[in-house]
């Protein structure tokens, strides 16, 4: 179930991204204008107007606020943990199997974040989980990527490396040994701190308490402005990008809730 899950939401998003979306719209207005269809000239100006205005504003930060604001990073942190859990993403596996290094894209944070949360729990340990986002190239791991990378900056802690997670349930569920294990070693039901994207904290913790994980979200790699203090950005593709990333993570949500992974359609702190 969950590899059918896991391939049809991959199908489903291809289809469905802007971009591609739109690559469809535009061929289906070249065919309706050639058959001398009316609607053919609507739709190449509906698609020649979304792109105007992805030229100019940020349309995804409409999107990604309301989910980067709802688990709020904490004031200040728990006096004691029962580990870390960085969710993989802020990886290039392919990129870096290709060129033998460590490569990261925006979501890096969620690795730079951890020396410094290590210097405050110097005894925590790390569970880091996550396989390739390439479902043809799920061979390379994403989470030994991010094990190398804390290594040679000298990281001396506990690492445990999950490396078959393909999304966010997996995740949850391939850790759940380590979850067993702080609860044996008497760790007084201290929680663990989850590290992911501020956009995609909010699936990520409704899946882990589902799961009865004890977890304290810390959110990282910010992507929006606040609203009010959105302004011109002419970087279409940035902008492309980041309705992308809101549009995905919302549709992911609401998918998630309808296959009953999270309790709710929009989990939110208790």
């Amino acid at each position: 179930m969950q590899t059918l899950l896991y391939y049809g939401a991959k199908l489903f998003w291809f289809l469905m991204r802007p971009e591609q979306l739109c690559l469809v719209l535009l061929l289906l207005s070249w065919w309706l204008i050639r058959r001398g269809n009316s609607w053919g000239r609507h739709l190449l100006m509906t698609v020649i107007l979304f792109f105007t205005v992805m030229a100019f504003w940020p349309v995804g930060d409409y999107l990604i606020g309301p989910l980067e604001n709802r688990f709020p990073k904490p004031a200040s942190l728990p006096s004691e943990i029962a580990g870390i859990i960085v969710l993989g993403g802020g990886e290039e596996a392919e990129l870096s199997a290709v060129h033998q290094s460590d490569e990261f894209n925006w979501a890096a944070e969620r690795y730079m974040v951890v020396p410094a949360l290590l210097q405050h729990y110097p005894q925590a340990r790390v569970l880091i989980s996550g396989a390739s986002g390439n479902p043809l190239r799920q061979h390379i791991a994403g989470a030994v990527v991010g094990e190398r990378w804390l290594r040679s900056i000298g990281v001396t802690a506990p690492l445990v490396i999950e490396n078959n997670a393909r999304n966010t349930a997996e995740n949850a569920t391939r850790l759940a040994p380590w979850k067993d294990k702080a609860r044996e070693e008497g760790s007084n039901n201290a929680p663990f701190l989850l590290i992911t994207s501020a956009y995609h904290m909010p699936r990520a913790m409704g899946v882990f308490r589902q799961q009865g994980w004890n977890v304290v979200a810390y959110p990282v790699d910010y992507r929006a402005f606040p609203l009010g203090e959105q302004h011109i950005n002419t970087n279409m593709s940035a902008n492309l990008y980041e309705l992308s990333v809101g549009l995905r993570e919302w549709v992911g949500l609401a998918g998630y809730h309808l296959t009953g992974r999270i309790p709710s359609w929009f989990p939110a702190p208790k």
